[in-house]
């Protein structure tokens, strides 16, 4: 108890003596009962601190039992004590500026021409690696379009695939989508292909540089959309005029809606209307033509009926005597 007052009575000295107090003498000064919270503002604002306190010094002052107006005087001698470190700055001086020498007249150089860059070469298609590699060998039927696209390649001497090339494509009997690509990062592009209206080779060509590369695909003829009756060397379309008592002989292929001829092979079928006036002798069938033997019986008119694969051909036949001999 003794050492305490005698503590505090040492602040009490050091704050006459106008010496600024320093942290330890305010916790001195908050932890005895001598003075009260008033006397210590008073001893602040006059005195004011010899050090900033900091967040955490006002966290222990305050655990101390510092008053509010005991912190408001901390507060306010920290204030002064910033406005005075400013008023007290010595003013900046700006640094002198140092006389750029004259720069003297040098001597031209030698003008030297910049290095140029070697271009590297930009790689092409090799002839002999480039072309179509996929979709060759598919089937199809006119007019339709084949399931898978056509593949082409490009690849240089080395075999490595050249990306963004451009490949136009042309076709013949066939139609192509696109007509222009360019290939990717494994040097392919693709082309969709539609078969042309013929029976007969479609044929598709790539163009890559300087030179092309084709591919053919045959299509082959339709379902038979119609007949075709040949008597005497003549196409017979409805009718039919037959001398009594003289075998004739049809010729009969089939055809897709194209006119394609279709290879078929039996399957024909005759019939006519009146066994007394016409009969179907015999009836046979190869791969591209069939063959209907009449045998005229009696003069008269009836009907000739062929038929083959969903397809009808009707005739009106008149047989009589003396009917010509060139043409039914």
């Amino acid at each position: 108890m003794i050492g305490r007052v005698l503590a505090t009575t040492l602040a009490l000295l050091a704050t006459q003596q106008a010496h600024p107090l320093r942290k330890s003498d305010l916790i001195r000064l908050l932890s005895g009962s001598t003075f009260s919270q008033d006397e210590i503002a008073g001893m602040v604002r006059r005195t004011c601190l010899s050090f900033t306190p900091s967040g955490r010094d006002r966290a222990d002052l305050t655990a101390l039992g510092a008053s509010p107006a005991v912190l408001r005087e901390i507060d306010a001698c920290g204030r002064k004590s910033a406005a005075a470190a400013v008023a007290t700055a010595p003013p900046r001086v700006p640094p002198r500026a140092t006389p750029s020498p004259t720069p003297q007249p040098k001597a031209p150089s030698p003008v030297t021409a910049a290095p140029v860059a070697p271009v590297p070469a930009t790689r092409a298609p090799a002839a002999a690696r480039t072309g179509f590699v996929a979709g060759m060998s598919q089937h199809g039927i006119v007019g339709t379009k084949l399931p898978l696209p056509l593949v082409f390649q490009a690849l240089d001497d080395q075999g490595t695939p050249v990306r963004g090339q451009n490949i136009t494509f042309a076709a013949r009997n066939a139609r192509v989508e696109p007509a222009a690509s360019v290939t990717d990062t494994g040097g392919k592009a693709r082309v969709e292909v539609t078969l042309g209206t013929e029976a007969r080779a479609a044929v598709v060509t790539a163009t890559v540089g300087t030179f092309s590369k084709s591919v053919s695909v045959t299509p082959a003829a339709g379902p038979p959309a119609e007949l075709v009756v040949v008597c005497r060397g003549e196409r017979a379309e409805d009718r039919l005029a037959l001398p009594v008592d003289s075998p004739t002989v049809l010729a009969v292929t089939a055809r897709d809606a194209y006119g394609n001829a279709v290879t078929v092979a039996g399957g024909l079928r005759a019939a006519t209307g009146d066994r007394h006036i016409l009969r179907v002798r015999g009836v046979s069938a190869d791969l591209t033509a069939a063959t209907v033997t009449l045998d005229p019986a009696g003069p008269g008119s009836t009907a000739l009926q062929l038929q083959w694969f969903g397809v009808r051909l009707n005739f009106t036949v008149t047989v009589a005597p003396g009917a010509p001999r060139r043409g039914c």
